[in-house]
This record gives structure tokens, sequence and C-alpha cells, in this order.
């Protein structure tokens, strides 16, 4: 079970990281993104910092952003 939690723990970090990179090169800011997916700036920063991971609608949101690449 500890592997595991390791290993989530590691793709919301990952994942966050990159949409942290991506936005950044999109020329977003973190409050404009989370306008644009509907969540709040809080809750998408700690997305990036993968304190949290996105629900699957939210995911969703963010891989049909055209600058997204996920």
């Amino acid at each position: 079970m500890f592997v595991s939690f390791i290993s989530l723990h590691m793709i919301e970090i990952s994942l966050g990281q990159r949409i942290h990179e991506l936005r950044g090169k999109a020329g977003l800011s973190l409050r404009k993104l989370a306008d644009q997916i509907g969540v709040s700036a809080p809750f998408l920063s700690d997305i990036e910092f993968g304190r949290r991971f996105p629900s699957d609608a939210i995911f969703t949101k963010l891989a049909d952003e055209p600058w997204s690449g996920i």
C-alpha cells in the first residue's frame, strides 16, 4: 500500500508541474486559467503543487485547452 501512495503522489506532482509549465508557456496567469476551467485559483494552485488531484471533469477541461498537450 505504501508504494501505491508514493506512486500516486509522484503522479500528482508531475501532473501539477506539467500544468504549471504549460500554463506559463501559454502566458496564462493562474487566475485566468482557473476562470477558464471553472475552478478557484487556490484549487488550481493546489493541483500545480501536487496537493490535490483534478476530478475527471476538470482534467478533461485542462486537456481540452489548445495549449495543453495533455
